[in-house]
């Protein structure tokens, strides 16, 4: 076994004592520390060395020396007698001190001491502020102590009486976390190491990692996390000589990613069948590209994967020891994949890889370090095809020369590349239709019927699978492939052979033969992240990976957008809802103070938007007639019927700010376009974002309207506060429509009244002013079509006080009653 890996393991443990010793079990182990072995502050250390021997050992005898790491990573010199063992629980201990010291808050002198067992996490969400900052703002909202899911129930609470022991709750999740710990497998360091990563994600989230002489505001998890890809960095530096060695940060951004997922060269084709199927394999495409690329770069910079900090929304951040050796093999790592995205997306796809040199002290404020990489990623993106000019690696037959392609024999429908008489050949053996496609779209097309049932996602480090049965479809190769391939829908395999890298979709939680690596899906089928199947494979890493991929299916087949248009209520209209956080960069670089912007925060901070558009969302969408294009990072991209889009918008609003335990400077905008179900879905897209960016970001009602925090919804931009008003009054008028006490004749009247007397638009030398005429006679006709008068009363006032927002009261209603009235 590797003494980096042993290194790595005691940094990832040296703090699962704090965890276990606040249950309140095994009191007799405070008697060891009275012998003074584990240092002064190193009592929950006693209780790690105790795990290494009751539960690590058992699993793995040859890990059990990373318990001397972890039990004397607060005094390393108990262990001089041997200086091989003192210098790596020393790095340890530089790697705990130094991830400490970037994440913890220190309580002033007249903030009265923590309890362990009495408090609870900070939320995060909470602690962001966008206002400067007089002095730290105690905290009211924090996270219950839970295993991870993807419900409501990990939201954080307001929690009032903060007196009550929490030993119980500890109890209960440490068995949790003993009973699948023991059944991780351990046949290898990367199947355990890998594996106690997401279960420690999902049994550490909220467990609060310090809390007597700091704020609890950082978890156990990140914490631990940090702290060993900060080990694995040190043990490199310390191998190079170079023990005051700083870091590099390494990021990656995928760009091109709109164009990719919704426009393809040709739009005509999304009125064909398929279309749903093969829009989100290729937003599912990409998601693995991202996956593939990050665990190929900590791959080839010897790393672990606990150097990846995220990976989601088109990025990946990476932190590696600041030497000569990785400098070189990033290098020649950045070369080798910009060259095989020209080749293989010819523009269509774009990466840029920045790398930023750190020092220790630098990282103490992250939220600057990461806006200095942005920079360098943003000049970058000017220059991310120069490797063209640069590579000399051959070309393959497709290309005249490394900026010409060769004429082929017919074009892709979906792309607009150029394909040969092969492909062409496989295509029309391949497709359920007579349009010609390339493979990659054919397959595209595939990766989506098997997502809809799709269980787990299988990582195998290899250019090829071949072990594979046949019912897994792939790229075909030849006619009889092809033709074979068509009809399966269970299993699909996406291959980057360039990357040595295989990913096997499959609707099996076991592991497939050769299988390293099997994620399965959180989701609503999942919604607690259940990731540890019945047979354990002893060499196979297992984890979970949050997917937001819910659709409606009509009998196992993802429903088609015409369909989901013909559910909706009233009108047959598709809505194409467009949503995401507003000010995002200014979130990450200013959004937590310099105190708190730590390495592991803005990690989290980036984590917590990916857990609600990736995780959460799904039990949103679940079982309606909604249909998931992409949602992760900080976005989404949803169709469906469109009473029901606009309704999970509001719902997502709602949802959101509780998830962000209600702090005004989290919020979010959303753009909502209307169209008939066999509308483009590319230019849908595209009227759905420019609704979101025109609309709802930028325009004003007047001078009090709220800037973003808004929808875009019949081209006028409502706040959401105001939205769910109008929505109320729209529904009350539905009904007096419906019962016949109102006539769709009074909507279309009113409207005429707003287009000609208020809307500021008529007429630009009113200067915005409402020609007040309007008034007597709305009143005029409310009395003659109106004869409740509780209705009549209530329409008065709330259209009034509603006024500027008349279309959106009218369009709403007009859309529900389509065909309703008596």
């Amino acid at each position: 076994m590797k003494e980096r890996d042993l290194v790595a393991l005691g940094a990832l443990l040296h703090d699962i004592g704090k965890f276990w010793q606040r249950t309140g079990e095994n009191k007799h182990l405070y008697s060891e520390f009275e012998k003074g072995e584990v240092g002064k502050h190193g009592l929950h250390a006693v209780w790690s060395g105790e795990f290494f021997t009751k539960h690590v050992k058992k699993k793995n005898a040859e890990f059990a020396e990373a318990g001397l790491y972890a039990k004397f990573h607060h005094n390393p010199e108990y262990l001089k007698d041997d200086p091989r063992k003192e210098t790596f629980a020393r790095i340890v201990q530089t790697a705990d001190h130094l991830a400490a010291l970037f994440d913890r808050e220190k309580r002033p002198p007249d903030d009265p001491k923590g309890q362990p067992t009495f408090d609870r996490l900070e939320a995060i969400g909470e602690r962001i502020c966008l206002k400067p900052r007089a002095q730290r703002k105690p905290s009211e909202y924090f996270y219950l102590l839970r295993p991870l899911s993807i419900t409501e129930e990990i939201f954080p609470s307001k929690i009032e009486n903060k007196n009550i022991s929490l030993v119980e709750d500890y109890k209960k999740l440490w068995d949790k976390f003993i009973k699948e710990h023991d059944l991780l497998p351990a046949a290898s360091f990367r199947s355990y190491f890998d594996s106690l990563v997401h279960l420690l994600h999902k049994y550490t989230w909220s467990v609060p990692s310090a809390t007597y002489v700091d704020y609890p505001s950082i978890s156990l998890y990140d914490h631990s996390r940090v702290t060993a890809a900060l080990a694995v960095c040190l043990y490199e530096l310390h191998q190079e000589k170079d023990e005051n060695g700083g870091f590099l940060l390494i990021e990656s951004d995928l760009s091109g990613i709109q164009n990719f997922i919704y426009n393809p060269a040709f739009n005509g084709q999304e009125v064909y069948a398929g279309a749903a199927r093969r829009l989100r394999g290729r937003s599912f495409y990409l998601n693995l590209l991202l996956k593939t690329l990050a665990d190929y770069t900590v791959s080839e910079l010897e790393l672990e994967s606990v150097n990846t900090l995220w990976a989601t929304g088109g990025h990946f951040l990476v932190i590696a020891p600041n030497t000569n050796k990785v400098k070189t093999k990033l290098d020649q790592l950045r070369r080798r994949v910009k060259s095989w995205i020209w080749k293989e997306w010819r523009g269509a796809l774009g990466v840029i890889i920045a790398d930023l040199e750190v020092t220790k002290d630098q990282l103490k404020n992250f939220s600057s370090v990461k806006e200095e990489l942005s920079r360098k990623v943003a000049t970058l993106k000017l220059q991310q095809f120069d490797t063209l000019f640069e590579s000399d690696e051959p070309l393959d037959s497709a290309w005249e020369n490394r900026l010409v392609l060769k004429m082929g024999v017919d074009i892709c429908c979906d792309t607009g590349r150029d394909i040969d008489e092969q492909e062409r050949s496989l295509s029309q053996e391949y497709n359920d239709d007579e349009r010609i496609r390339s493979l990659q779209s054919l397959h595209f097309d595939r990766i989506g019927r098997v997502l809809v049932e799709a269980k787990t996602i299988q990582l195998r480090r290899s250019p090829d699978w071949n072990k594979l049965s046949k019912d897994v479809a792939r790229i075909p190769r030849n006619e009889q492939e092809a033709h074979h391939y068509k009809s399966i829908t269970e299993h699909a395999l996406i291959e980057f052979p360039d990357f040595n890298r295989c990913w096997l979709l499959s609707k099996n939680k076991q592991a497939f033969q050769g299988a390293e690596l099997c994620l399965t899906f959180a989701n609503a089928r999942n919604t607690y992240i259940d990731f540890l199947p019945q047979h354990i494979e002893p060499d196979v890493a297992y984890g979970f990976d949050l997917f937001a991929g819910e659709v409606k299916t009509e009998k196992g087949h993802i429903a088609e957008f015409d369909e989901l248009a013909k559910k909706s209520e009233g009108a047959n209209f598709l809505g194409v809802l467009r949503m995401d956080v507003d000010n995002l960069g200014l979130i990450f670089a200013k959004g937590l103070s310099q105190q708190e912007s730590s390495l592991s925060k803005v990690a989290n901070v980036s984590r917590m938007f990916d857990w609600f558009f990736s995780g959460h969302l799904n039990t949103l969408i679940a079982g309606k007639n909604l249909y998931t294009t992409y949602a992760g990072g900080d976005d989404l991209f949803v169709l469906g019927a469109w009473n029901e889009v606009l309704q999970l918008a509001c719902d997502i609003n709602k949802n959101f700010g509780k998830f962000c335990a209600y702090n005004p400077d989290l919020h979010i905008s959303g753009g909502i376009a209307l169209c008939k179900g066999k509308y483009p879905v590319a230019r849908s897209a595209e009227d759905a974002g420019q609704a979101l960016d025109e609309i709802a970001k930028r325009s004003r009602i007047d001078d009090t309207d709220m800037d973003k925090n808004s929808l875009a919804f019949l081209e006028q931009k409502v706040n959401w506060k105001r939205l769910e008003e109008i929505l109320s009054l729209g529904d009350e008028m539905i009904k007096a429509i419906e019962s016949g006490d109102l006539s769709r004749k009074f909507l279309y009247h009113v409207l005429s009244l707003y287009r000609n007397h208020i809307d500021p638009k008529r007429d630009l030398s009113k200067k915005d002013r409402e020609d007040l005429i309007w008034i007597p006679r709305f009143l005029y006709s409310l009395t003659r079509n109106v004869e409740d008068t509780n209705l009549r009363a209530t329409l008065q006032q709330e259209i009034y006080n509603h006024r500027k927002y008349i279309p959106v009261l009218v369009g709403y209603v007009a859309l529900k009653t389509r065909g309703k009235e008596n």
